[in-house]
């Protein structure tokens, strides 16, 4: 044998043999036992070194993935619409109500979020919605509307209702992250269509897998071989969560055996239904501005303007599209490549028998369904939602407000809101049409002072400096009605029929700096009643007064009425040399406009955290002021509008006997116009941001835009209600007053007292 094997050897070689031939080096029995203890150590350092990484990818994915996996932005909520028969609400505000919430005009009402618009009213499927007081499901509401009021309210079976409630229109939503925006959503809350689609389009064996499928990762490896690099994917929806939740988008075989591994690692740790959760709020599904969309809740009001639970199978199906790449088939700017890719994902479903024929054709000839343009989602009230962030860190901390989903419910009146927004644009417009002029504005309801509209700019969806919080600026004569109540508190001394001396005069300080007030039209008036000193703005009657009255007695009323910073006493404050912000001009005239209760204008109502808590406001009264003497004001106020610098206003609307005040600075740098009609309190500020002139008085400026506003949102009759302590008397220039109309005198309230009894003859 040994030499057959020789001669066969030597045959081959073509050399003769010597004899037997030694085993070449390494390869002898003795060197092969020396390579086995070598390969079994690299074998188990290898071995140590994979379970090392799978120890720490399952500490690593078990810790990111626990407990609260993503903090989801504030939602902020307007006021609540709640419906009651014989309440004001016009057909076009409930309208206008409905397109903001985004509900769908049809036919019949079926599904939530559509209503029927009819002659005598309205058919509304209301959303369900979980409020700050309890969740209330999804039910229908027939809204019968006669004149501008409710007629009629029942429910879908036709029984009458004390009140109904629509879900409020979302304002806005803001989170630390400014980057990030997601609504959270449980698995049980998504529609088993969307589902459905999804799993058919991207991983149609999800329930069978262990994270990973061999047979997709062998064909994508196969085209990934021919072309040489790493282009087709093969990834499950649990690799997809991982690497979006995970890792970034790195295209390297690295990235993808860690892809895998932790994808598997998941599939041990959690339930099908927990991945398959997560991918649902994961999803990127493309860009709101600087905010990156995540999750199907979210986009699904991005793209159609709608919750998730309203889509139909053709917008589902376009949803789930937009998951390969939210960009490259975007329906406003590809249009014919997101139906293509909507319509191989209904062909999909058919292939799988979710569908049939029919509907397949039926749904992939309907329209897109998308919106307009795309629905911003971040907010486009920016003053509204940092007035927001202001009071939730005053009111809750820092620490509450840093929580995830909060849910925050305003007084903001989002028709209102969007009807100031159009006054100040198309004001502006008209009377400084490419200039720099600005506007800020401040709307509370009269009663309650609650914020109900804020603008802070001729753009309202500019996220820039808040002029109506945050722009001080001089407030001239809008500050007198508050000298004129501090003088009219002394009713021993001032009421409305007081004489005053509208006169010249010099005030010298103890520097020597003098002071020398004018009236705005260069002229004195003489002897001119107090209440008719207030209605023409006399800057000298008004200085004097001030000087009688005191400035400490002027600065403790104005900190009673709600000024709230400390100021500088100079005779000039009696003529509104003081810097306040819009917001600051409404806290004074919140006690005036509601007869007595100074209150701060807030915004936030409720809020409800995550976990099912709500913390309401109390009722906040800041101070309380004379009722009698309040009345006095209001009534000269009234005057104003009627037969004083405001008279344009009252010549436009005469019924409505609005109660206001202009103001002017210096240079007419600023235009202000402060006013209340029987529902809201409004302050008007005109001007520009570098100070220069604006041309404009108030009465020019502001009070134009106030005006407006009155016809836009539709104004109401401001009937002053007389308090007691208070009734109307003939009253002349010396305080006398008299039963019956005498020569000199004016109808006027007076404070009653047994000492003033009114004389029954004229002298």
């Amino acid at each position: 044998m040994a030499r057959r094997s020789s001669n066969t050897s030597a045959r081959k070689t073509g050399s003769r043999s010597t004899g037997p031939r030694k085993p070449p080096a390494g390869r002898s029995g003795a060197g092969k036992r020396r390579w086995w203890p070598l390969l079994l150590k690299i074998a188990g350092v290898l071995l140590l070194a994979f379970a090392a990484l799978m120890l720490y990818l399952q500490a690593d994915v078990t810790r990111r993935f626990e407990g609260q996996r993503w903090t989801e932005p504030a939602s902020v909520y307007a006021r609540v619409q709640t419906l009651r028969e014989g309440d004001v609400l016009s057909e076009t505000d409930l309208l206008l109500e409905l397109k903001l919430l985004g509900y769908r005009e049809t036919k019949a009402p079926k599904v939530a979020g559509e209503y029927a618009h009819r002659s005598s009213g309205f058919l509304i499927r209301a959303r369900g919605f979980t409020f700050a007081d309890g969740t209330l499901p999804e039910r229908g509401i027939e809204v019968g509307l006669r004149g501008d009021r409710i007629s009629l309210l029942r429910d879908a079976t036709g029984k009458e209702l004390d009140s109904a409630r629509l879900d409020p229109v979302l304002l806005g939503r803001f989170s630390a992250r400014s980057d990030e925006d997601r609504e959270l959503l449980p698995l049980s809350a998504i529609p088993k269509t969307l589902i459905d689609t999804l799993l058919v389009t991207e991983d149609q064996h999800f329930y069978q897998h262990f994270g990973i499928s061999p047979s997709a990762i062998a064909r994508a490896a196969w085209a990934n071989l021919r072309a040489g690099e790493a282009e087709q994917g093969a990834s499950t929806i649990t690799q997809q969560l991982v690497k979006n939740y995970f890792l970034n988008s790195e295209r390297s075989w690295w990235r993808k055996i860690r892809e895998a591994l932790m994808a598997i690692v998941l599939e041990r740790n959690y339930s099908k239904d927990e991945i398959l959760e997560a991918y649902l709020n994961e999803i990127y599904f493309g860009q709101d501005g600087q905010r990156a969309i995540h999750g199907v809740s979210l986009a699904s009001r991005y793209y159609f303007g709608k919750p998730v639970a309203e889509l139909d199978p053709a917008e589902t199906a376009l949803l789930v599209g937009l998951i390969r790449g939210p960009s490259y088939y975007s329906p406003w700017k590809q249009t014919a490549r997101a139906k293509a890719r909507r319509d191989f994902v209904l062909a999909r479903r058919q292939q799988v028998g979710q569908i049939d024929a029919e509907e397949l054709a039926r749904w992939q000839q309907a329209p897109l369904g998308v919106l307009g343009t795309p629905r911003a989602l971040s907010g486009k009230m920016p003053a509204v939602l940092d007035l927001i962030k202001r009071e939730l860190r005053a009111d809750l901390g820092q620490t509450d407000t840093s929580q995830s989903g909060l849910q925050v419910f305003t007084s903001v009146d989002p028709v209102l809101q969007r009807k100031t927004e159009l006054v100040v644009e198309k004001g502006l417009q008209r009377l400084d049409p490419n200039g720099p002029l600005q506007a800020a504005v401040i709307v509370t309801d009269r009663q309650q002072g609650r914020l109900r509209a804020i603008v802070a700019g001729r753009d309202a969806s500019f996220a820039g400096f808040n002029r109506a919080l945050d722009a001080k600026r001089p407030v001239g004569s809008t500050l007198k009605p508050m000298i004129y109540y501090a003088a009219l508190k002394q009713s021993s001394r001032f009421d409305l029929g007081t004489t005053l001396q509208d006169s010249a005069f010099v005030m010298r300080a103890d520097d020597g700096a003098t002071w020398q007030p004018k009236n705005y039209d260069g002229r004195a008036h003489g002897i001119v009643p107090l209440h008719r000193a207030l209605a023409e703005s006399l800057n000298l009657a008004t200085a004097r007064l001030a000087m009688e009255v005191s400035l400490p007695e002027i600065e403790s009323t104005l900190k009673t009425m709600g000024l709230q910073r400390d100021i500088h006493l100079w005779p000039s404050l009696a003529l509104g040399a003081l810097e306040l912000s819009p917001m600051d001009v409404a806290t004074l005239y919140s006690g005036l406009a509601n007869g007595s209760s100074v209150r701060i204008p807030k915004a936030i109502r409720a809020v409800r955290r995550d976990d099912g808590k709500s913390w309401l406001r109390p009722d906040e009264v800041h101070a309380r002021l004379q009722p009698g003497t309040a009345f006095l004001v209001d009534y000269a106020l009234q005057e104003v509008v009627r037969d004083g610098t405001g008279k344009s206003l009252g010549a436009r609307m005469p019924e409505l006997n609005v109660a206001g005040k202009t103001g002017t600075t210096n240079d007419q740098r600023d235009s202000w116009f402060a006013g209340f009609d029987g529902e809201h309190l409004a302050v008007f500020w005109v001007g520009r941001d570098d100070n220069q002139s604006t041309g404009l008085t108030g009465a020019s400026g502001a009070m134009q835009l106030f005006s407006d506003w009155l016809n836009v949102k539709g104004a109401a009759p401001l009937s002053l209600e007389l308090p007691s302590g208070v009734r109307f008397a003939f009253v002349d220039g010396n305080g006398s007053r008299y039963a019956l109309e005498c020569p000199g005198t004016a109808w006027l309230p007076v404070m009653s007292s047994a000492s003033a009894a009114p004389a029954m003859g004229c002298p």
